[in-house]
């Protein structure tokens, strides 16, 4: 006869799950619902008085929204949008039309909140400033293979999960391997997952071509924030690490990793703690690698790596941790 299951462990089993289930729902939802524009830093070229009254416009359309930035010259506002130091530039005109100059590869939904800002303000400028055509124009255009702009977070994403796995996979399995062969593990790991990825957005599918040693460096050092920390967590407090590497890497990582929407469009807090994460700082150094010639990429090359080697720290000091527990507990 096989043994039965009481009903109850099947209810304590069924509870944490559903738990569980309303977190990562509640929690995607709430940060991907309603995405609303932070802060978005617009480059503004035109004389002081007209950058104060398209302020005003700008905030009446969407109030916090934009922040504009005075620039002297057309060629350098047009240089801070290429270089990531904007989203975008208004350039005053002398005549009947000004410009509008955007950059879908640094995010579709940022360049059609810009335009949509921007088409309102002109069209409801006071009678006294004149009424101008709106010229728009995209200079980092995206291109056909990755013409939603998708691809970096998706390569964020393949590359996530199975380093979270085999981060667990190493706590459950490796407990009797020297430190050194478990760093070996990783080290292999890493750049394994790493060549394959970069092989299959570039040469493979042609997603993110034209940049295999950076996407191949990138994704090394990503897998291995991931992987470490899952690891580092692990084992230093057992499997509640698991559960915590899951809850930041997996569900916040990810629902404020600013794929399918700048991150300028989260929410407070999540807008905040999305920046910290090694997820959304991956995205934004491979689309500002693939697209802005490697621009304004100092401060997520930051960010991921201050994770792997927090990884690491938590690697090397557990087992010391696990030594001095058990001399700390007294003998019996």
């Amino acid at each position: 006869m096989p043994e039965r299951v009481p009903f109850r462990a099947l209810i304590r089993l069924t509870v944490p799950l559903v738990a569980v289930s309303f977190v990562f729902v509640a929690i995607y939802a709430f940060t991907q619902h309603a995405p609303k524009a932070h802060g978005l830093r617009i480059a503004f070229v035109g004389s002081p008085l007209a950058r104060i009254h398209s302020q005003i416009g700008m905030d009446g359309v969407s109030p916090g929204a934009f922040e504009l930035r005075a620039y002297p010259t057309a060629a350098s506002a047009r240089k801070a949008v290429l270089e990531r130091k904007v989203y975008g530039a208004y350039v005053q005109g002398n005549g009947s039309s000004s410009r509008l100059l955007t950059a879908s590869a640094a995010g579709t939904s940022v360049q059609q909140a810009i335009e949509h800002a921007f088409t309102e303000m002109v069209a409801h400028a006071p009678v006294g400033m004149g009424r101008v055509k709106l010229v728009s124009e995209d200079l980092k255009p995206l291109p056909a293979n990755d013409s939603r702009g998708l691809s970096s977070s998706a390569l964020q994403f393949g590359l996530l999960l199975p380093s979270f796995v085999f981060g667990i996979l190493l706590f459950v399995f490796g407990h009797g391997a020297a430190l050194v062969h478990r760093l070996l593990a990783i080290g292999l790991f890493v750049l394994a997952t790493a060549l394959v990825a970069a092989l299959t957005v570039g040469p493979l599918i042609g997603a993110l071509s034209g940049h295999f040693l950076a996407i191949f460096a990138i994704g090394a050092l990503f897998a291995g924030a991931a992987a470490l920390t899952t690891y580092g967590l692990e084992a230093v407090l057992g499997f509640a690490g698991t559960g915590l590497a899951a809850f930041t890497l997996v569900l916040i990582g990810n629902a404020t990793a600013g794929g399918g929407s700048n991150q300028e469009f989260l929410p407070n807090v999540f807008r905040q703690v999305g920046q910290a994460l090694p997820n959304g700082a991956t995205v934004r150094f491979i689309r500002n690698t693939v697209y802005f010639n490697g621009n304004h990429t100092h401060i997520a090359l930051l960010v991921v790596a201050l994770w792997a080697l927090g990884g690491l720290a938590l690697v090397l000091v557990a087992e010391p941790l696990k030594r001095l527990r058990k001399a700390a507990k007294p003998a019996l």
